[in-house]
């Protein structure tokens, strides 16, 4: 597990809001396979936008 600050050195954000110090138990572009402490990465694909699926992700325990 990794704080959510140790990840976030590595991406360049436009934006952050909340507690960089949450632990981060896995991460996954898949909505379904979000469990509680996930980070849900929302991936525009060729067949599916991943930010139609963030309130599934939320519902489901994303960090």
């Amino acid at each position: 597990m990794k704080k959510l600050h140790h990840i976030l050195k590595e991406v360049e954000l436009v934006r952050f809001m909340g507690d960089a110090e949450i632990l981060i138990k896995g991460i996954t572009a898949d909505s379904r396979a979000v469990e509680p402490g996930f980070l849900f990465v929302a991936v525009r694909g060729t067949q599916h936008d991943g930010h139609h699926f963030i309130d599934m992700a939320i519902q489901a325990g994303a960090a």
